[in-house]
């Protein structure tokens, strides 16, 4: 069915590529601005909602056509532009979020000795008052 071959082989490599970025920028995330009284529950519900999220798209599968089904079906199949579309409203929401919400976290400006900003930080991500 795949009739150029680099274009899967290239979509593969730039697929594990983000999912090996995934894997260590979202832990990592999760330790830098996650308070430590959480964190112990913030650390695995990240590595569960991934198997989560696996299993909700395996489970996708079904809505294709069977492998023994005529070509022509296959091909005149609107369900993989389903599966496709379904997380692009969630990483749009992780864009837009990410755009106009970041704040540089606490741990990295203390590390560059910046302790008013680190203050301002703490301030702003935990609710808290440094005074």
């Amino acid at each position: 069915m795949v009739e150029q071959y680099w274009a899967l082989l290239v979509g593969r490599i730039i697929f594990g590529v983000a999912c090996g970025f995934q894997c260590v920028a979202g832990p990592r995330y999760i330790e830098e601005y996650v308070p430590i009284k959480v964190y112990s529950i913030a650390g695995p519900s990240f590595a569960f909602s991934q198997n989560i999220g696996i299993l909700i798209a395996l489970s996708g599968g079904a809505l294709l056509p069977p492998d023994t089904a005529p070509a022509q079906e296959i091909l005149d199949s609107n369900s993989w532009r389903i599966l496709f579309a379904i997380p692009i409203p969630f990483y749009l929401l992780i864009l837009v979020s990410m755009l106009f919400f970041y704040q540089e976290p606490p741990k990295f400006l203390l590390n560059k000795g910046d302790i008013g900003e680190a203050e301002k930080s703490i301030k702003k991500i935990y609710k808290v008052n440094t005074d």
